[in-house]
């Protein structure tokens, strides 16, 4: 008789790094959400999705970012020129920007607009 058993053992930073998406993803979703209707209130919740990124472990290639990292970004600057507030969110920005040049993104509109 041949049996095949798998085991799960925990994994700690998977576990961490699952945390860390899931958060991305809800400050994300939550951003998006309050875009939809008051850009002024939105910048906040934008900014602690931009924040969540900084959590997230990129070991992708820069083609291939993940979608959730481009979602927060996109969504941040949106919030902030639509809200007429980039002057007031320069530090955060400036951060958000840094980390996006060290992953090797190529410039786009949403960082000329930035």
């Amino acid at each position: 008789m041949i049996v095949i058993l798998e085991v799960n053992f925990p994994d700690p930073i998977k576990d961490e790094e699952n945390r860390n998406s899931e958060a991305l993803r809800a400050a994300t979703y939550e951003c998006e959400r309050q875009l939809e209707t008051d850009t002024a209130a939105a910048v906040p919740l934008c900014r602690q999705a931009m924040v969540a990124t900084e959590r997230i472990r990129v070991v992708a290639t820069p083609q291939t970012i993940s979608a959730d990292y481009e979602r927060a970004w996109q969504a941040y600057v949106t919030s902030l020129i639509t809200a007429g507030r980039s002057q007031t969110d320069v530090d955060t920005l400036t951060r958000a920007i840094a980390r996006r040049a060290s992953l090797g993104r190529p410039s786009d509109q949403a960082s000329a607009d930035a």
